[in-house]
């Protein structure tokens, strides 16, 4: 349950956003998302082939309708949408929309709308108090990811995601739905518990962005009551409305000609419709209020903005475009929605490309489209500024804006961009027979609030392919004329407050905003483009391989190689989707074959690479080859082991192939990106500095393990120590052992699809194939000369070292007093050894999901002290076994003794008296359904394959013997067991008993060994205002 808010994202590559949670892009709230009224009604419709192909693209024809959807609406004005879909099998996505949001509040309801929203869950006619949650819960639901809800200005929408095994489960989820239309009760009782779980959802959002949203707020909707009526609403009202006011609420906007039923899942439609008219054919109110409008006054001048706060980790600023939505109903319309994805594509990747180089203006900048709420849409282009650049960003983003608008975009830039448009288009009608219910359920929730097209997936790909053969430069390039126009523009700055001093005035940056729609920037220069990562005949010679097959593989139907380098490759071939190969290797070693002196070196090895780019090519030049390709790989390194983690089309397998082989073999080195990339990191690492929860996180990592050099948070100062070129020999030693790596590759593929590619590109690859030194005439291509022993880092590849770091098992308080915002965080740990196995991993998961549901029962539902309780039990293998269990949550601080007393007392409980029955039969039956739906889905046999291999390497090189059983059963190699993860997962959730759970509660949970972190805010705990330092 939640109110909807989202940040715009800036757009940065992947690659930018490092393993350490560095924020690198700053985005500014962009705002709930708003929708409209219905495209259709109509009912069954006879189904035609429509011509889209021979259609002129400036046409008002139609777009063509999903013939696979059931769509119609009752006598009561109830709509509804409906289609087949066996993905996941036995399985129904439902969803309850509603067309009444926050901004339908009176004064005395603000924040309402969402508290209507939570009730739903705490008793309906049908299901009193929290039997609700219960009956969900006992069927394999999880409150959260399969049951929940979201209020935003405009609309509130339910979810659940319910099996279909048994025949009365449909049923009982459309009483559900019809409860929750018309018969949510209040109970009075039920309203107080609830008050503080709302409570402290508004507490948790209490931040500087948040403040700063709240201060800008009503200048971008100036003269609308959008500025106002903010979802998670005033806390005054929260505490003291009374159940009359929530019930009037209801009764005045949950009524059936404001609603619709999505329902999409492995049924029969028609069955479903007659189910829907049975249930939900009741009448509306004699006398309904009509669905007021609130509309967003248009205005000549530029509305100017400039906010601080002493918390804000960054600094930003944004243009913001104020137009009336266009939902397209016909092909035109359909085409310029188009042409104005293109122009935001091309756009972002020259901010990409800018923002690489040595002197960009901006960290990080990004552009595009939302619709927020229901009467206005936004275009945007916002910036992350470095310290006291946000002139400079302005500036770059104007500069870009005026640059496109002068000279127009390249033929080679909307081509690129056409081919990234067409080819997911493609891949979504190929793969339109195994697209989740999920995805289709989306666009049927939007279709009904935003009026957005449903064409399908076929016909979607046929409308756009045919669409974006004619469009043309000149025209893309018109969408950058706007946002150097004064109309309807609004121009939002934020910044740290110690910057205010250097931030400009409103006047200077009207005089900026002149200037730029009359300034002459130099034309648009790009790298010479790539036509192919390997040149055709650039690899003379094929590795040899033979199927060797494997315990692991075997048990999971799959075929295992040897290569002739001694790499190792795993393949599964499945049919789940038509069109999708996952990819994950490791080799083992990571970070811990690194010197102390320069582990942070190491830890940045796969950035840098990243950066750099590979061979000859510079990362950006390698990212626009790949545009219209589907694939995606990158590495990563922790304490044990170097990863890549990838997928691809088979289509692209080739690409894919070449693009992994040239990480193994030929990673470069750029010092202008590199160095580009470490001031980002730097800048960001300053800016976090300012922020409460940031430096809650640092002192917990810094703590956790003792302090040891290895295991402290990252900060500008250790920052500082990175020698990037010693990252760079290290991630280059580390790949020079291919004989140390195992792939896998899961999905639709077979096995002599896949051997040529491994001959080709892997197997021939030599072990340590790179030089201690590189040449001098591959110095200036590849980089520096090694600046860490290479060949004693080679050398130690394959097996993890024990460098000493442990988890700390001494107890320890302590307490961090920073913010204003009048909450509280809560962090406990407990930590050790334990004896390792697979089993006991399978048990501890299941535990995990017991203290779950429990501790959010004890703490949220009945003492309405928080948002939610976060349980994570993270059991590590090497270097040694160790576990560390945490408990956290967010309170106010007033409450923090008393929630803590009842979280230790519950644990204390629990150790005397196991579980209810009832209690573990939940979640024997949400690891069943997750089982069940996981042996069906790649991404569930990469992940459990890979990490069978990979406890099975750190087993034969520790020199220890794997277990599947945990307890008192008898430790056995991998080799005679039968089985895979998923019957190990199913084999645990049907033994698991109250008994099991408390002995491990007993175990894990050592008080002696407590650790417990508390922030709280600064004394006086007085709330911080956010400074518009200008008007």
């Amino acid at each position: 349950m939640e109110q909807r808010t989202f940040t715009a994202p800036l757009f940065a590559p992947l690659s930018a956003v490092g393993r350490f949670g560095v924020m690198l892009w700053a985005g500014f709230f962009l705002f709930l998302i708003g929708f409209s009224s219905p495209l259709y009604s109509g009912g069954i419709r006879e189904v035609r082939e429509p011509e889209i192909e021979g259609v002129s693209p400036l046409s008002d024809t139609p777009l063509p309708e999903d013939p696979l959807l059931l769509q119609g609406n009752l006598p009561n004005g109830l709509s509804y949408y409906i289609r087949r879909n066996a993905r996941p099998e036995n399985r129904a996505e439902l969803r309850l929309a509603v067309k009444a949001g926050s901004v339908l509040e009176e004064e005395d309801q603000q924040g309402l709308a969402h508290f209507v929203e939570h009730m739903a869950f705490n008793g309906t006619a049908r299901f009193p108090k929290n039997s609700l949650v219960n009956w969900l819960e006992s069927i394999g639901m999880r409150f959260g990811p399969e049951t929940n809800a979201y209020t935003s200005f405009d609309e509130t929408v339910y979810q659940l995601e319910v099996p279909l095994d048994k025949p009365e489960i449909l049923d009982i989820a459309l009483d559900i739905l019809v409860d929750w239309a018309r018969a949510i009760t209040f109970a009075p009782e039920e309203i107080e518990k609830e008050r503080g779980v709302i409570l402290e959802e508004w507490r948790l959002g209490r931040e500087a962005s948040s403040r700063v949203r709240d201060t800008q707020y009503p200048l971008l909707w100036k003269g609308s009551r959008y500025a106002e009526r903010l979802p998670i609403g005033k806390p005054e009202v929260i505490r003291n409305a009374p159940p009359e006011r929530l019930r009037r609420f209801y009764t005045d906007w949950y009524r059936p000609e404001l609603m619709a039923i999505v329902a999409v899942g492995d049924f029969h439609p028609a069955e479903v419709e007659r189910r829907i008219r049975e249930k939900f054919s009741w009448e509306s109110s004699s006398q309904p209020k009509s669905l007021p409008v609130f509309p967003v006054p248009d205005h000549g001048a530029t509305l100017i903005s400039i906010a601080t706060d002493p918390e804000l980790p960054y600094s930003s600023v944004g243009i913001y475009l104020k137009q009336d939505p266009r939902v397209p109903e016909t092909f035109a319309q359909y085409r310029n929605e188009l042409v104005g994805e293109l122009f935001f594509s091309i756009l972002n990747t020259r901010f990409s490309d800018i923002s690489r180089k040595q002197g960009s203006p901006f960290l990080f900048a990004g552009a595009g489209k939302a619709h927020p709420i229901r009467p206005k849409q936004l275009l945007y282009v916002s910036a992350s500024a470095e310290e006291g650049g946000i002139k400079r960003a302005l500036e770059g983003i104007l500069a870009e804006l005026r640059r496109i608008q002068l000279y127009g975009v390249s033929t080679q830039e909307v081509e690129r961009a056409k081919a990234d448009i067409q080819r997911q288009a493609e891949q979504r009608a190929k793969e339109q027979h195994t697209l989740s219910s999920a995805s289709f359920v989306r666009s049927y929730v939007e279709a009904y609030l935003k009026g957005t097209p449903i064409m399908g997936p076929e016909y979607a790909f046929r409308v756009i392919r045919h669409l974006l053969k004619d469009i043309q430069p000149p025209e893309v390039a018109q969408w950058a004329k706007p946002f150097l126009e004064p109309a309807n523009r609004v121009l939002l700055v934020s910044a740290p407050e110690k910057e205010a001093p250097h931030l400009p005035s409103e006047e200077e940056l009207r005089a900026l905003l002149a200037e730029a729609a009359r300034a002459t920037p130099a034309s648009y220069q790009e790298e010479p483009a790539i036509t192919s990562l390997i040149e055709a005949g650039t690899l003379k010679r094929e590795g040899k391989l033979e199927r060797t097959g494997g315990n692991v593989a075997d048990r999971y139907g799959a075929i295992e190689w040897k290569l002739e380098n001694g790499a190792r490759v795993v393949l599964k071939p499945t049919e789940f989707k038509a069109d999708e190969i996952l990819f994950s290797a490791f080799s083992l070693g990571g970070t811990s074959l690194a010197e102390d002196e320069d582990f942070l070196s190491a830890t940045f090895a796969p950035d840098i690479v990243e950066q750099s780019g590979l061979l000859n090519y510079s990362s950006t030049q390698i990212e626009k080859y790949l545009r219209g390709k589907l694939i995606s790989l990158s590495p990563s390194i922790d304490e044990v082991a170097l990863r890549f983690n990838g997928s691809a089309s088979r289509k692209d397998l080739d690409t894919f192939f070449q693009l992994l082989y040239l990480y193994l073999t030929s990673p470069r080195y750029d010092e202008e990106a590199v160095q580009r990339y470490l001031d980002q990191v730097r800048t960001s690492l300053r800016k976090q500095e300012n922020s409460p929860e940031e430096r809650y996180a640092w002192m917990i990592q810094e703590t956790l393990k003792g302090g040891h050099p290895r295991s402290l948070p990252l900060n500008s100062e250790r920052l500082s120590r990175v020698d990037p070129k010693k990252a760079y020999a290290f991630y280059r030693a580390h790949v020079s052992r291919p004989d140390t790596f195992t792939f896998v590759f899961v999905g639709s593929v077979k096995p002599e699809e896949l051997e040529p590619y491994l001959r080709r590109y892997l197997a021939a690859i030599p072990v340590l194939q790179a030089p201690e030194k590189p040449a001098a005439d591959r110095e200036k291509d590849t980089g520096p000369a090694a600046q860490t022993p290479y060949r004693t880092v080679a050398e130690r590849v394959g097996a993890p070292i024990d460098r000493g770091v442990r988890f700390r098992t001494e107890p320890i308080q302590k307490t961090l007093k920073a913010g204003k915002e009048p909450k509280s965080l809560v962090t406990l740990y407990f930590t050790g050894s334990w004896d390792w196995s697979l089993k006991e991993m399978s048990y501890l998961n299941l535990l995990e999901d017991y203290l779950d549901i429990r501790l959010r029962e004890v703490i949220r539902e009945d003492k309405g002290g928080t948002y939610g309780v976060n349980v994570s039990i993270t059991p590590r293998r090497a270097p040694v076994p160790e576990y560390s269990i945490e408990i956290s949550f967010g309170t106010d601080p007033t409450r923090v003794g008393e929630l803590l007393g009842i979280l230790q007392e519950e644990l204390a409980r629990l150790k005397r008296t196991p579980p209810l029955e009832t209690e573990v039969a939940k979640v024997r039956e949400q690891r069943l359904r997750l089982v069940e739906r996981g042996r069906k889905e790649n991404g569930f046999y990469r992940y459990f394959l890979t990490q069978e291999l990979y406890y099975q390497e750190v087993d034969r090189v520790l020199g220890r013997t794997s277990k599947r059983e945990g307890g008192n059963g008898q430790s056995s190699g991998h080799s005679p067991l039968p089985g895979t993860l998923f019957d190990l997962w199913e084999e645990t959730a049907r033994s698991v008993t109250p008994q099991i759970l408390q002995e491990r509660i007993r175990r894990y949970f050592d008080e002696s060994r407590m650790l417990q972190f508390t922030l709280e805010p600064e004394i006086p705990a007085k709330r911080q205002e956010v400074r518009p330092i200008r008007p």
